[in-house]
C-alpha cells in the first residue's frame, strides 16, 4: 500500500467533447442509489483504532458472473478493486489493488491495512490489465464500524455509484479486453486524465443537498453523530445551512463549516436537537451553500457532499444505529475527485 498528500482539482467539458466527436449524449438516469451495484462505491466512513478499541470491517463483492473466457487466461467478469483510504483530517491517502473474479467477495478488517486513523473510502472499479476506470455497475459492499469490546457496533452499505458509458454509447464505446467500455477515455466523453468526474458523462451526479430523515433528541444517553465529506480536498472550506424541522413543524436553520470530512455531534451543531421533546423528534434539511478555498480566494457554489448519520444510546449493548442521509437528486455542479 502507499500513501500520498494530494492538491487540487481539475474540471472537463464532457458535453463539448461529445458534440466536437458527434456523438450526442442519451438521456442518462444519474440520480445515485445507495442499493443499487456501481461502479464505485464510497463509504462516507472508516475507522482504523484498535488501540483505542476501534476498527472497520469493509466488504466488496463482484455480482458480475461472466465466467466466459475474453482471451486465455482472463475472464470477462474479472474487475481490479483500487481502494483509496482517505483520512479526514488532512485528505492524505492510502491506496492499494486487488483482483476479483466472478461472483468473489473481499473483506478487509482496516487495522491490518492502516494506521490509526479515519476517514472515508472509495472503491473504483478497473481493467486488470491495464489500471484505468471501467464502467462496471456490479459492485456491492458494506462497511461495519466496530468496537472490538463488543457492546458498539454499526453497518452502512457503499453509495453505488454507477458509470454511464454503456447508457450513453452502447456498443460504440471504446472498451478493455475484457469489454467493458473505458470510462475516461475521450472517445467515451472524458477527459483522460487521472481524476473521478462525476458530471452525469463519466459516472452519476454527487448531490449538493442531503436529508436526514430522522434524529432523536439529543439528551441523557442519546447521541447521534453527521458524517459529511465533500469531493474538494483540505484546501476547501465548505459551507453549509442546516433547517431542522421538529414536532411543532417550525424551522430552526443553524450553519455549519467543514473542510474535507467531518464526525460531529448532532448537538454541537445545532441546539435544537437537545431541547425537542419525543422520539424521534424531527428531521433535518442539508444545503451546501458554498466552497471557499482561503489560499487562492476562489469560491465554488453548491459544492457537492455525500454523508451518513449513527444513532447510539451511550452505554447500551446494541442500541447504536446508523443509515446513509438521503440524496436530494443532481447537481448542476459535477464532482472531481482528483486521487493520484
Amino acid at each position: 500500500m502507499s500513501k500520498t498528500m494530494k492538491g487540487g482539482a481539475g474540471t472537463i467539458l464532457a458535453t463539448a467533447l461529445l458534440l466536437l466527436s458527434g456523438v450526442a449524449p442519451a438521456q442518462v438516469n444519474s440520480t445515485i442509489s445507495d442499493y443499487d451495484p456501481g461502479s464505485i462505491l464510497i463509504f462516507p466512513v472508516f475507522t482504523s483504532d484498535f488501540t483505542n478499541g476501534y476498527a472497520s470491517l469493509v466488504s466488496v463483492s463482484n455480482t458480475n458472473g461472466d465466467r466466459r473466457v475474453a482471451i486465455p487466461g482472463l475472464l470477462r467478469g474479472d474487475v481490479q478493486l483500487h481502494y483509496f483510504w482517505i483520512d479526514g483530517s488532512d485528505w492524505s491517502l492510502t491506496n492499494d489493488q486487488v483482483v476479483l473474479t466472478p461472483n468473489d467477495t473481499r473483506s478487509i478488517l482496516t487495522d491490518f491495512q492502516l494506521d490509526s486513523e479515519e476517514g472515508f473510502l472509495i472503491v473504483t472499479a478497473e481493467d486488470p490489465e491495464t489500471s484505468e476506470p471501467i464502467d462496471f455497475d456490479f459492485l456491492i459492499g458494506d462497511i461495519v464500524l466496530i468496537d472490538v469490546a463488543g457492546n458498539r457496533t454499526w453497518c452502512t452499505p457503499g453509495i453505488g455509484i454507477q458509470g454511464l458509458v454503456d447508457e450513453r454509447l452502447g456498443v460504440g464505446a471504446v472498451r478493455s479486453t475484457r469489454g467493458h467500455a473505458f470510462t475516461d477515455a475521450v472517445a467515451n466523453g472524458g477527459d483522460g486524465g487521472t481524476d473521478y468526474d462525476f458530471n452525469g458523462f463519466e459516472y452519476q451526479r454527487w448531490p449538493s443537498i442531503l436529508y436526514l430523515s430522522s434524529f432523536f433528541r439529543q439528551a441523557g444517553t442519546n447521541e447521534g453523530e453527521l458524517i459529511l465529506l465533500g469531493d474538494l480536498n483540505a484546501d476547501w472550506r465548505i459551507d453549509l445551512l442546516f433547517i431542522f424541522y421538529d414536532r411543532d413543524e417550525g424551522p430552526n436553520s443553524r450553519t455549519y463549516s467543514f473542510t474535507c470530512w467531518t464526525r460531529q455531534l448532532l448537538s454541537s451543531i445545532a441546539a435544537i436537537t437537545t431541547s425537542a421533546v419525543m422520539d424521534p423528534a424531527g428531521w433535518a434539511r442539508i444545503d451546501t451553500q458554498q466552497a471557499v478555498n482561503p489560499i487562492t480566494g476562489q469560491v465554488q457554489l453548491s459544492p457537492n457532499i455525500l454523508g451518513a448519520v449513527v444513532q447510539r444510546v451511550v452505554g447500551q449493548t446494541g442500541l447504536e444505529f446508523g443509515h446513509l442521509l438521503h440524496h436530494s437528486g443532481l447537481n448542476s455542479t459535477h464532482a472531481v475527485l482528483d486521487l493520484f
